[in-house]
Formats: C-alpha cells, sequence, structure tokens
C-alpha cells in the first residue's frame, strides 16, 4: 500500500514541538552572535494584547497565537557574557521554548 503525503504529516503537536526547539536553538546560538556583531547588550520587546509586535509573535511559543495582557521580553548580553533570556508575563512564555 502507496504512502500518501498526507500520511508524513506530523500531527499538530509534535509540529509545535519541532517549531518550539528550533526556536530555542535560535535564540540559545544565533541571537548572541547576532547581538554581540550588532553591539546590542539589551533588547527589550513589549506587547499587549491585540497590539503585537509582529518580531514578537516570531518569538513565542507555538501554541502560543499572541501576546497574553502585556507581555515583555528581555534580552541581555553583556560582551563575553552568555545571554540571559528573561520574560515578564503573567504566564510563562521561555520556558516552554
Amino acid at each position: 500500500m502507496a504512502q500518501s503525503a498526507y500520511d508524513q504529516i506530523l500531527p499538530e503537536k509534535e509540529r509545535a514541538e519541532i517549531v518550539d526547539k528550533i526556536l530555542e536553538e535560535r535564540l540559545d546560538s544565533l541571537l548572541p552572535i547576532l547581538m554581540d556583531k550588532s553591539g546590542i547588550e539589551m533588547w527589550i520587546l513589549i506587547s499587549r494584547e491585540y497590539n503585537e509586535d509582529p518580531i514578537l509573535k516570531t518569538m513565542l511559543p507555538s501554541t502560543w497565537l499572541s501576546a497574553r495582557r502585556r507581555t515583555i521580553l528581555v534580552f541581555n548580553k553583556p560582551k563575553d557574557q552568555p545571554l540571559e533570556k528573561i520574560a515578564i508575563a503573567r504566564y510563562d512564555v521561555l520556558t516552554k521554548c
């Protein structure tokens, strides 16, 4: 019996796990390099529900459709130090990705 293309599509939960893993890898490896090259030591993203920064949407866990109430992400990267990821929100953000 031939396998159709639809049989190769992962269930939504498994796809979300893969997307979150890729996001975590990008935040942990790519973002520190970009911040160092740009001379940025701290990046603050602030969004409110129904008025999200388009960039923030790309940094939220895959199961989130938008910011919750007020969502603040802080990425702190002092020179020669590891990246700190801080979420200031009512709900878990960065621990899910």
